[in-house]
């Protein structure tokens, strides 16, 4: 994985003596990195400003490299590419400064540990339903080495959603499988489903909101549409409800069906 952000912290407290070198003790360090790192080191001395060290890190096997001086953060960093590394496992750390008299210190060298693999994350959800209405909760998902970026729902109807918790209605009674897809960000996708078993269909719908909207057309016509808005009786969106009535210009009749977010057009 190559997550944003990731950083190693080796914290570096330099005391100039006049006689020795600086001293340096490791405050912190991440245990457990992957993908591309900062590598953030503070060091400080009694003599010589921070930005004037001269501040080198390397990893087991490797020559020092500099770290450059970030006034932002106050640390010397330098970039770590983990992928680079021949195989995931422990890496042996170091750190150095020097000061200006020429004096040089080593920090006692600290292992971590480099996962770039990859792991799918683990899809799992809870649900409950009143009537024929389910809320369905994936918060239980999972993710080993990273975040789970997306949930993906496909409720067995021919209808779909997206969202960590959702709210669903089915039309008709019978038997669903519903089924969760969550992907992480590096596009690995894990899915789980369960049936869901609709006893009783509430069916006591009604129209929740009429939004009107009108335009001139030419020599005094006007276009009417109307949007029609259907829910059940505790509030929710009714997909695929089959909605009729009458203008009141006379007898022209309009007909719609209801989309996933409950609602219908119609023009006259």
């Amino acid at each position: 994985m190559v997550p944003l952000g990731n950083t190693v912290e080796i914290a570096l407290f330099c005391t100039l003596i006049s006689t020795s070198a600086a001293i340096l003790s490791i405050a912190a360090i991440t245990p457990s990195l992957f993908g591309s790192v900062t590598v953030q080191i503070a060091a400080s001395d009694a003599a010589t400003p921070a930005q004037d060290l001269v501040v080198e890190w390397s990893r087991a096997g490797a020559s020092w490299a500099a770290a450059t001086y970030n006034a932002g953060t106050g640390y010397y960093e330098a970039s770590w590419d983990t992928l680079g590394e021949p195989e995931d496992g422990q890496v042996t750390l170091g750190a150095r400064a020097t000061d200006n008299a020429g004096q040089t210190s080593e920090a006692t060298p600290v292992t971590v540990t480099v996962n770039n693999d990859n792991h799918a994350p683990v899809a799992a959800f809870t649900y409950n339903c009143s009537s024929n209405v389910c809320d369905f909760d994936a918060s239980s998902s999972s993710d080993p080495d990273g975040a789970t970026a997306t949930y993906a729902w496909a409720f067995g109807d021919g209808l779909s959603g997206v969202g960590q918790t959702i709210r669903h209605t089915f039309a008709a009674a019978g038997t669903y499988v519903v089924a969760l897809t969550v992907t992480d960000e590096l596009g690995a996708t894990g899915t789980t489903s369960e049936s869901v078993t609709i006893q009783v269909v509430n069916a006591t719908l009604h129209v929740s909101d009429l939004d009107r909207a009108s335009r001139r057309l030419f020599f005094g016509l006007w276009e009417a549409r109307i949007t029609i808005r259907v829910a059940d009786t505790v509030g929710s969106p009714v997909p695929s409800a089959g909605v009729s009535g009458l203008f009141s210009d006379g007898p022209s009749a309009f007909q719609c069906t209801t989309n996933a977010s409950g609602g219908c057009t119609v023009v006259g």
